[in-house]
């Protein structure tokens, strides 16, 4: 029983460090519209909503999309002197290719969501 637990817990390790494991992984999903012109993976982003500098720390992770697609749900503290601005702006970046300055945002898929269960698609029976 104890060697059965054992070759588990090494098969687990192997798998979740496989790149294939690592790509899959994403939490949120872009459309990349320059230069990738495909979903991608996202990474999810925060600035002050009135002076858009990244300097900002929130007082609270977000917990739902609500959060991050609204404005004015999660406060904060903008860092730039002479900014009083009190609330946090989420944005989304292509995880693919190098950010192009700080204006650099896409759109988010938020209904895309990862396969982690190995579920076969209904329609073509295809695991991706």
């Amino acid at each position: 029983m104890y060697l059965l637990k054992l070759k588990f817990t090494v098969f687990l390790f192997v798998a979740c460090s496989s790149p294939e494991y690592k790509q899959k992984k994403a939490h949120f999903y872009v459309y990349c519209e320059s230069p990738c012109q495909s979903i991608q993976n996202g990474k999810l982003r925060v600035r002050c909503s009135l002076c858009k500098a990244g300097a900002f720390t929130v007082d609270r992770d977000p917990c739902c999309w609500d959060d991050v697609l609204r404005p004015e749900q999660v406060s904060g503290t903008c860092q730039i002197e002479g900014c009083d601005h009190s609330w946090a702006e989420f944005y989304f970046k292509c995880a693919r290719h190098p950010s192009r300055g700080e204006n650099d945002s896409t759109l988010p898929l938020y209904l895309v969501k990862s396969n982690f269960k190995q579920v076969q698609c209904l329609a073509c029976m295809d695991i991706r």
